[in-house]
């Protein structure tokens, strides 16, 4: 990016800390088992943060962390999500009632 600046969200990115990476993969890998429809973006499903856990390796209480810590993760993604869609339907409405304003002109007005 020769002359050009660092964009904000990476300026922005933390710094994660010796083994925190795991759980950001893990996010990642168990997105892909999100459920979505035309509502809105679902949850990781409880039962693949258990799998995925127990392929892992975990077992017992640190299945447990596991899945809290993925499901906090999740929770912060899927609210994100919801005010990114609901910010741009309010814009998309916002357009919709400015062109229907400007359709209702009276031409050569």
């Amino acid at each position: 990016m020769k002359g050009r600046e660092l964009p904000e969200w990476y300026l922005q990115e933390p710094v994660l800390l010796p083994g925190e990476d795991f759980y950001v993969r893990a996010f990642y890998r168990l997105s892909a088992d999100r459920s979505s429809s035309n509502i809105g973006v679902g949850c990781i499903p409880y039962t693949s943060r258990v799998l995925y856990a127990e392929r892992a390796g975990f077992d017992g209480c640190m299945v447990d962390a596991f899945v809290d810590i993925i499901r906090l993760i999740d929770g912060r993604y899927v609210s994100l999500q919801e005010e990114r869609i609901s910010k741009e339907q309010r814009r998309l409405k916002a357009e919709g009632a400015k062109a229907s304003q400007g359709s209702s002109t009276p031409a050569g007005a």
